[in-house]
């Protein structure tokens, strides 16, 4: 079983074994790069989140980062000199891990093994509508902008760790500063389960956000 593939992370969560993973797509390396604007989803790249970004990777974390393939052909020359400059190599794992599966219409062994876990879901208000598994708490963070609320995130997800009992999962989808949250986390403590899932519940709560959202959503309506 391979490192950081579907099968690897399914079996960790079922077996309670503690990790972190991140992702680091077109969006987070468009603000680390200096690049003006805003993500798909609206939330702007500010000089604060890209120092925020910077300072994760400049920390040499050694849990699972997930370089999205999309950013690696829009961005792959400016990345490898990004991290050169800086003396970081990283052995990165693939951010669509979770993606694949949900397009082929595969991720039952993910629910399944998020069933059995206590789960806390950091997410837009939208995803109260979620029913792929159940959750314990749910952390809101805003739709867009999501990094100007990101001190009173990671305050809410320690209250919720505090109140939910030993190892439960953390799932995130609050856009670029999950990978900020997530760091910090696994910091403060190792052996919680932090892990970034992107927009990868969207289509099941009726929110098409990505080209590929609308193939989710038609293969559903097929079956």
């Amino acid at each position: 079983m391979a490192r950081g593939s579907f099968e690897d992370y399914v079996a960790r969560i079922r077996e309670r074994q503690p990790f972190a993973f991140s992702r680091w797509g077109d969006g987070e390396w468009s603000c680390l790069l200096g690049h003006p604007g805003q993500n798909c989803d609206g939330h702007r790249y500010t000089p604060t989140l890209r120092r925020d970004l910077a300072a994760v990777l400049l920390d040499r974390p050694t849990y699972d980062l997930g370089l999205q393939g999309f950013a690696q052909r829009r961005f792959g020359p400016a990345i490898e000199t990004w991290l050169t400059q800086r003396s970081l190599s990283f052995a990165w794992v693939d951010a669509d891990v979770f993606t694949r599966p949900s397009l082929a219409g595969t991720l039952e062994p993910l629910l399944e093994a998020l069933s059995r876990r206590v789960v806390i879901l950091v997410g837009p208000q939208h995803l109260d509508a979620l029913t792929l598994f159940p959750f314990t708490a749910h952390v809101i963070v805003p739709d867009k902008n999501c990094h100007e609320a990101c001190d009173r995130v990671e305050r809410e997800i320690l209250v919720a760790l505090a109140e939910a009992g030993a190892e439960p999962v953390i799932a995130f989808s609050a856009g670029m500063s999950a990978n900020v949250l997530i760091h910090r986390l696994h910091t403060r403590d190792h052996d919680a389960t932090a892990i970034d899932f992107g927009s990868l519940w969207e289509p099941y709560v009726g929110h098409v956000t990505r080209s590929y959202h609308q193939r989710i959503l038609d293969r559903a309506r097929c079956s």
